[in-house]
């Protein structure tokens, strides 16, 4: 890691820094671990993130220190706890903000365990003139019971900080004065005029009447100076790849996979063609043929007749499209096929499946009907295709993705092979049973294994 970073740096002086970085987040990892093991809980990667947001609201995610030579750049909060051999206090000559026009909380009572709440409150003052910033309310507000809490709690704080950050210093303390403002107010706050006297001296005079040595200077801000680059240096990296490997996408969804080169290898007649009114939406009548044989399939005791065939349609918003009476009737052939040619199955409607593949996807989907035989599983998918017969190959070509990967994850998942695949038209009165093909591909009619 240490040479990565040296060659990704035009600076030796950046790269030590941020090699101290890295050193100080893994120090944490090593904390957090510590942690874990002393609770007997294991040590995961979100627990870690979790962790160091746990350590940076508590201030604890200090900045490494580099062993280098360098001007460090923070806030009078971030200095707590740290120590340099010269500090420059800087921004002295803005106000000290009271914060009455902002959210703040207070608590009226001591904290009580049982009702933490109690006496607490939530203030929010929104600054209501615009642009305005001199407004006689506004002054009249600050001189409030409620602003004059304020503006001392803000002063109290105004204190807090500036001993922060005055006690940072080893050897030099700088306060940088504003030059045109005259009195600091930050200074102000402290009641310590002898801090930045009138006068020009070579020393302070404490309270005490003890001396320390200063020195006062007038600086006038230099121009911005002209950065010139370094000829011929050039960012490290690592070599760019000649190929680059599609990554698979992480989940599957059956449904959406895309076609594969089938064969129908029989078909079979079903009951009669449903004729369709012009316009239907072939999305929600697929839907509602699927609802349909879910509510017929899944109990025998509770048949499918056409007012319930009728109120689904309508909730599909099909009413008027498809008859009720037709697809009743159609649903009843699809029942009788089913009895003759597989007279001693059980029948699963609507069977949710998930599979990790072998190439490491994991699939999802729903298989509209399985039917358990004693050779194995009979897999049967409808589609509401109204494709006459001379197009029943273009249909098939167009769900052999899905019906293949549902073969493959089935056999895989349960260890009973898949004897038959079946494509079902309701609408086109007909069923054809399929075989995978292609390069790549698998032959859904195999009697698939799961050590295959």
């Amino acid at each position: 890691i240490a040479g990565r970073v040296l060659r990704w740096q035009r600076e030796e002086l950046v790269a030590q820094v941020r090699l101290a970085n890295l050193q100080a987040v893994l120090a944490l990892a090593r904390a957090y671990e510590e942690a874990c093991n002393a609770r007997n809980e294991p040590a995961t990667v979100p627990g870690l993130i979790l962790w160091f947001g746990d350590q940076a609201a508590a201030k604890l995610d200090m900045l490494a220190q580099p062993p280098v030579d360098a001007v460090k750049v923070m806030t009078h909060h971030g200095a707590k706890g740290l120590e340099w051999p010269i500090v420059i206090l800087l921004d002295l000559e803005n106000d000290i903000q009271d914060r009455i026009w902002s959210v703040g909380a207070r608590s009226d009572a001591d904290l009580d365990v049982a009702e933490p709440l109690k006496d607490r409150w939530i203030r929010y003052w929104p600054w209501p003139f615009g642009k305005q910033q001199k407004v006689d309310l506004a002054e009249t507000i600050a001189q409030s019971p409620e602003g004059i809490r304020l503006r001392t709690e803000a002063i109290d704080e105004a204190k807090r900080l500036l001993y922060v950050s005055m006690t940072r210093a080893r050897d030099c303390l700088v306060l940088a004065l504003p030059a045109k403002r005259g009195q600091c107010e930050w200074l102000g706050s402290l009641n310590a005029p002898w801090l930045a006297p009138d006068t020009v001296s070579d020393s302070v005079c404490l309270p005490d009447s003890s001396k320390v040595s200063c020195d006062f200077r007038s600086i006038q801000a230099p121009a911005a100076p002209s950065v010139s680059k370094k000829p011929g240096l050039s960012l490290h990296w690592f070599p760019s790849p000649a190929a680059r490997t599609e990554r698979l996408p992480a989940v599957l969804i059956a449904s959406a996979l895309p076609g594969r080169t089938c064969e129908i290898i029989e078909s079979a007649s079903i009951g009669q063609r449903i004729p369709l009114g012009a316009g239907t939406d072939m999305t929600a009548l697929g839907n509602a043929i699927h609802a349909c044989l879910a509510v017929a399939l899944t109990d025998a005791d509770v048949p499918l007749d056409e007012v319930r065939t009728a109120h689904i349609l309508d909730g599909f918003g099909l009413n008027g499209a498809i008859e009720p009476s037709a697809l009743v009737r159609q649903i009843g052939a699809l029942n009788a096929w089913i009895a003759e040619r597989w007279p001693d199955c059980h029948r699963h409607a609507e069977v949710p499946i998930e599979s990790v593949l072998p190439s490491g996807q994991v699939l999802h989907g729903r298989i509209d009907l399985l039917l358990e035989t004693q050779k194995g599983w009979v897999l049967i998918d409808h589609k509401a295709n109204p494709a006459p017969r001379a197009r029943w190959e273009q249909v098939a070509t167009e769900h052999g993705g899905q019906l293949s990967v549902y073969a493959d994850a089935l056999a895989r998942t349960t260890g009973h092979p898949v004897e038959e695949v079946w494509l079902v038209l309701p609408v086109a009165a007909g069923a054809m049973r399929v075989r995978a093909g292609g390069a790549g591909s698998m032959d859904v009619n195999q009697k698939v294994h799961p050590t295959d």
